[in-house]
């Protein structure tokens, strides 16, 4: 082989590499665009975190240190599986919301969505999501408390979020004992 050839060669290696290593950072930064449709599954999208203590608050969690923790769920599967654990994880979800183009015609809004965490038996779920005027509504549930404190009624844990036009992150605290 010339060194032509060669060289041509390791610049493609080397582009094929670059492109491999970029996999996580992308997928991690995967946006689950929001609009035409009735039912998203959002753990393909989710990024997650472990809190091997259990003390990370949402405030905790938005700090640019734990933001570049968290890594791309690896699923093969309708749903994400993190095995047994006794670390809390964090889910966290971004959300583009488009408005369909029947709604400029209509006036009408994304509103309220709901998010179902379809797996019973976990002892906590908070879901933290967006408040209007800025922080978080943070909205608890799981197999701990009494299934009366659910404002939706369902085997799984459903909660309703609103979800305004343009970028919306959702996050999940996930923990079982």
């Amino acid at each position: 082989m010339t060194m032509r050839v060669l060289l041509q060669l390791s610049r493609v290696i080397t582009a094929v590499v670059l492109a491999w290593l970029c996999l996580p950072a992308l997928a991690q930064n995967a946006t689950v665009v929001v609009g035409g449709a009735d039912r998203y599954v959002l753990s393909r999208h989710a990024a997650w975190l472990e809190d091997a203590g259990g003390k990370l608050g949402i405030a905790d969690v938005e700090q640019a240190d734990a933001q570049a923790r968290f890594k791309p769920v690896a699923q093969n599967g309708p749903g994400a599986n993190f095995g047994l654990t006794r670390s809390a994880i964090w889910l966290r979800v971004r959300l583009q919301v488009q408005m369909p183009a029947q709604a400029a015609t209509t006036g009408a809004t994304p509103g309220e969505w709901l998010v179902e965490i379809a797996y019973p038996p976990l002892d906590r779920v908070d879901l933290y999501s967006p408040a209007p005027g800025g922080g978080w509504v943070q909205q608890s549930g799981g197999d701990s408390l009494p299934f009366a404190s659910r404002a939706i009624a369902h085997r799984n844990h459903v909660m309703a979020v609103h979800l305004n036009p343009g970028a919306n992150t959702l996050y999940l605290r996930l923990k079982s004992d």
